[in-house]
């Protein structure tokens, strides 16, 4: 490589966490299992195969607290990127073309990693990205098994009167659910994106995808206090902890 020639790295992760919090105020800040939010989620990204994870937030406590767990917060994400409704390609690609131009290196895979799901595991991030890396698939991203099936869902029209979600009566082999096909949903904890297709289509679930099943204990996401109050419990029956970081004394 020459001089001021950009470095190859293969993979950059960024995790996402905003001061401006709606449903629950402040909660990437809030304590969990006596820890900040915020920092479970950083721990266990950098403990990862990840080349490089950075903060990417608005929130200058936020940042205190991400530098505190160890994590790179290489700028400060502008306002209008915090906003309710600001797009995640917007923060992603914002927080790529500043890394990239902060340490001179160039990414092939991005992961968008939020901090609202605390007990994802190093392993997870693994999993995403050597799927993403080993071709096939332009998104790989972590989901959980869903329990409650939609083939047994309903809906309502204006008078009240109930009809399947899903098109089709329900036979009596699908009301068993070993008779149906799982289901899963995304548990919000972690994308990884061919970096070249996010730019050309500025989506994150960018065709053809693939996902990483993670187990219900490890995929708690917290929106509100009673998730909150739900993970404090989690963490204690599970038995729960946070990574640990190099040269941490437990």
């Amino acid at each position: 490589m020459t001089a001021g020639q950009p470095a190859e790295r293969i993979s950059l992760g960024v995790v996402v966490a905003r001061g401006a919090s709606k449903r629950l105020p402040r909660k990437n800040v809030r304590p969990l299992a006596g820890l900040p939010l915020v920092a479970w989620t950083c721990r266990a990204a950098m403990a990862s195969k990840i080349d490089r994870v950075i903060l990417s937030t608005e929130d200058a406590e936020i940042a205190e607290i991400g530098r505190a767990a160890g994590i790179e917060v290489p700028f400060t994400r502008p306002v209008a990127l915090a906003e309710d409704y600001a797009r995640d390609t917007d923060i992603l690609l914002h927080a790529v073309d500043s890394a990239e131009e902060i340490y001179n290196e160039r990414y092939r895979t991005v992961v968008l990693i939020q901090a609202t799901t605390p007990f994802v595991r190093p392993e997870h991030f693994d999993a995403c990205l050597d799927r993403q890396l080993s071709g096939g698939f332009n998104c790989v991203f972590l989901a959980r098994k869903v329990e409650d099936h939609p083939r047994w869902m309903w809906t309502a029209d204006d008078a009240g009167q109930a009809e399947p979600f899903m098109t089709g009566s329900l036979s009596a082999d699908e009301q068993h659910s070993q008779n149906l096909r799982p289901v899963y949903y995304p548990n919000g904890a972690a994308w990884a994106i061919d970096l070249k297709t996010l730019r050309a289509r500025e989506e994150v679930y960018c065709a053809p995808l693939g996902l990483v099943e993670a187990p219900a204990e490890f995929s708690v996401d917290i929106d509100d206090a009673r998730d909150l109050a739900v993970a404090e419990a989690v963490a204690a029956e599970c038995k729960i902890e946070p990574v640990a970081v190099r040269g941490e004394v437990k």
